[in-house]
């Protein structure tokens, strides 16, 4: 372990080493300590810095990952974007009533019909009304019923997912949610869980909070890429990028085939949240709320259609336990650091950008005074001093580009009805969306089938709607070891550029919000 740094509670600190003299060497500060390296090695009290570039980045820093003189156009968070959400939620013209039919016996009249199917009389007849014969009756009169041989629909309150035809352009739509007063569609309330810790949180908002940020969803539909991380966060209230660091409800269940186990996993995956929350919906609905029950679960959906990106297929937590024991020590983090910050400054624009600030720490003032940012060694610095207060930051950055990997390029899947290779994010393909909204339809029939049952057959629920998510075949497999073993070694060249590309296009938020923590400031 380098000089000048101890571990407390299985963390880092970093203190700045000494010259003989007792001063402080700017060279050797500027590389161990970053020059400002008290200041900047506190800048992260709250959520800011790279907090960005775990949750903003998207396929754009893949792209200028794999070519470097590409500038990356913008990036997308962790998940699908708003109105990718909000397409997956248009499913009510996937369902249809739960009806049968039944063939009618000789003499049967539609009261007798009507007992064995356990159905009124009133509504046999009314669903079936083009084949009701008047009969004659004995004594004179009619009385109406069907010919012995004819089929009948059997009408039912139930619903079922109707199977399109092959090729069939299926018209979509959505049904509405209020939630806390506030009514939006099905989908864009499936697009509040990026929001909200959970739903008893966006239950409790202010109805103005929700408004707002349904604004913003409505406006990222209608212009995608139109709202910014800085929009969503100031209307989330600060909240948006502090959910986005600690998203690993939107990732696979653990599977050591894919990331070894590390046996960090929390069980907060897309499968376990989606389920509790259609448990919840479900019992909402059992109690007779059928409102409430659907606006929890197009919350609980919301993690349901995460499971159809490619870059949500594995466990993020196991992953950044695999990055995290690669950066274990202070030197495999400078030696991490140290390449990223070279990339970033490889591009002319980035010297500007950070030479306009300097450290502000009093301590180095009388040893050789405040310096500007503006040499690839001391930006490493504060690379450096991110990780040492919070290190799932650059294992999240790391996770990021793992993530926009697989999308970009898709995973082998299948599931109980097709097998195809399913992409993600930015590159939603028309087959996973098909089958997201079979699968948000099922949950939406399971949860109005639910409305004052006696018993709820959870096990049963689940499955149905499960059956529809994707699963990594063996070629998916190997495609994903195949990309959690090229990128996320930080050791790796391609690592190194790809997380040098989304540090780039975030260079100027990350300087900005160091500077309003108030640890570096531009020079007068």
């Amino acid at each position: 372990m380098a000089r000048g740094v101890r571990v407390q509670d299985g963390r880092r600190e970093r203190k700045p080493v000494p010259r003989s003299n007792g001063s402080l060497s700017p060279q050797r500060a500027e590389r161990k300590d970053g020059g400002a390296a008290p200041g900047l090695r506190a800048l992260l009290s709250e959520p800011a810095g790279l907090l960005y570039l775990q949750a903003t980045a998207g396929n754009a820093a893949v792209t200028a990952a794999l070519d470097p003189s590409t500038p990356p156009a913008r990036f997308s968070v962790q998940r699908y974007d708003s109105y990718e959400h909000v397409e997956a939620g248009a499913v009510e013209s996937f369902m249809e009533p739960a009806e049968s039919t039944y063939m009618v016996g000789k003499g049967e009249t539609p009261a007798q019909i009507a007992r064995k199917l356990s159905v009124t009389v009133e509504r046999l007849l009314e669903r079936n009304r083009k084949k009701v014969h008047a009969f004659a009756i004995a004594g004179g009169g009619h009385e109406q019923g069907f010919e012995a041989g004819d089929t009948i629909v059997v009408p039912s309150d139930k619903l079922r997912v109707r199977e399109p035809a092959p090729g069939e352009t299926v018209k979509t739509d959505q049904k509405p949610v209020t939630i806390n007063g506030v009514t939006m569609s099905y989908g864009e309330a499936m697009a509040m869980a990026d929001f909200y810790k959970d739903f008893a949180a966006m239950e409790a908002a202010k109805p103005a909070e929700i408004k707002a940020l349904l604004a913003l969803v409505r406006k990222q539909v209608a212009t995608p890429g139109s709202v910014s991380q800085a929009d969503w966060d100031t209307a989330s209230g600060g909240r948006y990028m502090d959910l986005n660091r600690k998203n690993t409800a939107h990732f696979a269940p653990s599977d050591a085939r894919l990331v070894p186990a590390s046996g960090a996993s929390s069980g907060s995956n897309h499968k376990e949240a989606w389920e509790a929350n259609h448990r919840l919906a479900l019992d909402a609905a059992q109690k007779g709320d059928r409102d409430r029950a659907l606006a929890i679960n197009a919350f609980g959906d919301h993690f349901l259609t995460d499971a159809f990106a490619a870059g949500h297929l594995f466990n993020k937590e196991d992953l950044m336990k695999k990055v995290r024991l690669s950066l274990s020590t202070t030197e495999a983090v400078e030696a991490f650091a140290s390449p990223v910050a070279t990339e970033v400054f490889k591009d002319p624009a980035s010297k500007p950008i950070c030479s306009v600030y300097e450290n502000v720490h009093t301590s180095f003032k009388t040893a050789y005074g405040r310096w500007s940012i503006n040499s690839a060694s001391r930006f490493a610095s504060v690379l450096e001093g991110i990780d040492a207060r919070m290190p799932d930051v650059l294992e999240n950055s790391i996770a990021a580009a793992v993530h926009d990997d697989l999308n970009a390029k898709g995973v082998h899947v299948s599931n109980t009805k097709a097998s195809w290779v399913v992409k993600g994010d930015d590159n939603l393909e028309p087959t996973a969306l098909f089958y997201m909204r079979e699968a948000v339809a099922q949950s939406q029939v399971n949860v109005l089938n639910a409305v004052g049952a006696a018993t709820v057959d959870y096990a049963k629920a689940f499955k149905a709607v499960w059956d529809l998510a994707p699963q990594p075949d063996t070629s998916g497999r190997a495609e994903i070891t195949k990309a959690v073993t090229d990128l996320a070694d930080p050791k790796s060249a391609t690592t190194v550029t790809a997380v040098g590309a989304i540090t780039k296009a975030n260079l100027q938020l990350i300087m900005d919000k160091v500077e309003a923590a108030g640890e570096i400031r531009k020079i007068k």
